[in-house]
C-alpha cells in the first residue's frame, strides 16, 4: 500500500462536488440574509412596525450567527455530513414558515433560527472546503466564495424589488422566497454524494 498526500492532489470529482455544494450554500446564506431588508420595506402601513422591531428583525439572522461558536463542536462530534445535509432542509422549512406568520415575536425567532442554520453553512462548509480542496488552490477558491456570496445578496435585492401582486402579503412572499434557493441547494446535496471528512478522500487516493 502506498500513501498519498490528498492536500497536494489535483481537484477530483469529489472535490468539485464539495465546492459546488459550498458555493450554493454561500448563495443561500447571503440571499437569506439580504432578503429581509428588502422585505421589511414592503410591510403594509396597516402593521405597526416600530424602529425597534425593524432593527430586531433586520438583525435577527445576524444574532443567530453566534451559533457558529457551538456548531463546530457539534459537527465534529456528530458528523459534518449530517449537518451539511440537514442544514438546507432546516433553511427551507424555516423560510416557508415566514409565509404563515405576522406575529413579530414569532418572526424574530424564525430569523434567529435562520441565522443559526447559516452558521452551520459557514462553519461546516468552510471546514469541508479546507479538507477537500488542494492546499495550493484553497485560498483562490475561498476568494471565489466571496463573489458567489455577493451574487446571492444581489439576487435577493432583485427578487425583493420586482416581486409584486400579493397585496399585503407581498413582504411575506419575499421573505419566504429564500425557500426556493435553499430547496435547490438541498436537492443538489441529496443527489450528489457529499463526503464526511478528509479521511474518506485519503482512502480514495491510496493505491494498493
Amino acid at each position: 500500500m502506498k500513501s498519498a498526500d490528498y492536500r497536494n492532489a489535483p481537484m477530483e470529482k469529489m472535490s468539485w462536488n464539495v465546492f459546488i455544494g459550498v458555493v450554493l450554500g454561500q448563495i443561500v446564506s447571503s440571499y437569506t440574509l439580504g432578503i429581509v431588508g428588502v422585505a421589511l420595506d414592503r410591510v403594509p402601513s396597516s402593521m405597526t412596525l416600530s424602529s425597534t422591531w425593524l432593527g430586531l428583525l433586520g438583525a435577527g439572522s445576524l444574532i443567530g450567527l453566534f451559533g457558529s461558536l457551538l456548531v463546530g463542536c457539534l459537527a465534529d462530534r456528530y458528523g459534518r455530513r449530517k449537518f451539511f445535509m440537514a442544514d438546507m432542509l432546516a433553511l427551507t422549512l424555516l423560510s416557508v414558515l415566514q409565509l404563515f406568520t405576522t406575529n413579530l415575536a414569532a418572526l424574530l425567532v424564525i430569523r434567529i433560527a435562520l441565522g443559526m442554520a447559516i452558521a452551520v453553512e459557514y462553519t461546516v462548509g468552510t471546514a469541508l472546503l479546507m479538507e477537500w480542496v488542494p492546499a495550493k488552490r484553497y485560498f483562490r477558491y475561498q476568494t471565489y466564495l466571496l463573489a458567489y456570496w455577493a451574487i446571492g445578496y444581489f439576487a435577493a435585492y432583485l427578487v425583493g424589488t420586482f416581486t409584486t401582486g400579493f397585496g399585503d402579503r407581498t413582504w411575506q412572499v419575499i421573505l419566504a422566497s429564500s425557500a426556493i434557493v435553499s430547496a435547490l441547494a438541498g436537492l443538489q446535496r441529496l443527489v450528489v454524494r457529499q463526503p464526511e471528512c478528509s479521511s474518506t478522500r485519503v482512502t480514495t487516493l491510496v493505491g494498493l
